[in-house]
């Protein structure tokens, strides 16, 4: 595995990752619909959003920088998991910054549905960006993961997508952290 920069976090276009194309969860990773939808489908009634935090935050420079913000150093931060019965299948967390807020109030306004759910169904936005990480203890996403969730295994995939809402964007990081989740299963009996 090549090293990690600390300019991306360990965030990467889908195309640098071409040894794990072979990976069950690489379909999960890359597809350009609504992952709410994907996981609705396997998962059925059985499917449910938590929400963990909603909270005013700073920034970090990496944010920024793929935002391409012009004003906002502040925003909302949001992390919530997608549980399939009582097991965590998918860690997100979304950072919205103040000018998006600004701009599409909604996004404030969401509780407990899935933002898949405003971005795709309603046709709220635009994936413009996608990339993947392997995501390990001391990455934001799994520290942030941990605290919420607790035990997590050793490491997971994510994917950080780039979202354009009207005139602005939002970033959305999902870990792909389900033990029992589709991607984990590699034959059907």
């Amino acid at each position: 595995m090549r090293a990690q920069s600390s300019l991306t976090g360990g965030w990467h276009h889908p195309d640098w990752w071409s040894g794990a194309r072979g990976d069950p969860v690489w379909p999960w990773l890359t597809d350009e619909g609504s992952l709410t939808a994907k996981l609705r489908k396997w998962a059925g009634e059985h499917l449910r959003l938590v929400p963990f935090l909603e909270v005013r935050t700073a920034l970090d420079a990496e944010e920024i920088h793929l935002l391409g913000s012009t004003g906002s150093v502040s925003g909302l931060r949001r992390e919530v998991a997608f549980f399939s019965d009582s097991e965590p299948w998918v860690f997100a967390s979304t950072v919205i910054p103040d000018e998006t807020l600004d701009e599409e109030p909604w996004l404030v306004q969401l509780g407990t549905t899935p933002l898949g759910d405003r971005l795709f169904g309603e046709k709220r936005g635009q994936r413009i960006r996608l990339e993947i990480a392997h995501v390990r203890t001391g990455h934001p996403l799994y520290e942030a993961a941990r605290i919420q969730l607790g035990r997590l295994p050793p490491w997971f995939w994510a994917r950080r997508s780039l979202f354009r809402v009207g005139h602005h964007s939002l970033i959305v990081q999902d870990g792909f952290i389900g033990s029992r989740a589709p991607w984990r299963v590699t034959s059907i009996l």
